[in-house]
């Protein structure tokens, strides 16, 4: 990289330097995130402490801290897997969820369905897990829960940001980028910055597919 640098013009090393620091204090952050997340994770296996105690919460909140840092690193497949461990952490809480727990849940299944419709990745790639996650959002559950007279399932999402969301899945399903448009300003109040950040990729990788999930 030194080598690199010297090639820069001089009023570009400068910024090239701060990049490589950000780069480097994001990294070193993600890192002992991760080493919490274990940490702690392996305190409440070997404690057996129920899901309502103080130590899972801290868990889920190095869990969520994680997967801010793998974001911010482009890592979509190891956000992926820290959002989804730790949604099923929150699933072990109290029932039904409330709470904090009940906001990991949410902020989970969204930017869990929002990382899936970026990676697409192929049936042959797709976890169960995140296979019964999108089949929530799907034509045939949307057809079942019309057929019954009912909205679907939305389980602990409000049901206008399930509804939506649902939208959002079938229009990258049908390539419909106008109607995808349409609900990205639909969603934008509803989100956090960090999701509407991942929809607007989305919204991206339609435009211009880079093949995050081959």
């Amino acid at each position: 990289m030194q080598k690199f640098k010297e090639l820069l013009p001089s009023d570009s090393k400068s910024e090239f330097t701060a990049m490589a620091d950000e780069g480097k204090a994001i990294a070193k952050a993600s890192l002992q995130v991760a080493s919490d997340a274990m940490d702690v994770a392996a305190q409440v296996m070997a404690t057996g402490m129920g899901p309502t105690a103080e130590l899972p919460l801290e868990a889920l909140r190095c869990l969520g801290e994680l997967a801010s840092c793998l974001l911010l690193t482009r890592d979509y497949d190891g956000a992926l897997a820290a959002l989804t461990q730790a949604q099923l952490l929150a699933q072990a809480g109290p029932s039904p969820p409330s709470g904090a727990f009940l906001e990991v849940l949410v902020r989970c299944e969204v930017s869990r369905v929002l990382l899936l419709l970026l990676l697409q990745p192929p049936p042959p790639k797709l976890q169960p897990e995140h296979a019964q996650t999108l089949e929530k959002y799907c034509w045939e559950a949307f057809e079942s829960g019309a057929g019954a007279g009912q909205l679907p399932q939305a389980g602990y999402l409000p049901p206008g940001l399930f509804l939506l969301l649902q939208s959002t899945v079938m229009a990258c399903q049908e390539k419909d980028l106008e109607a995808l448009k349409v609900l990205q300003a639909e969603l934008w109040p509803l989100l956090s910055p960090e999701q509407n950040h991942l929809l607007h990729l989305v919204l991206q990788e339609m435009i211009s597919p880079s093949g995050h999930g081959a």
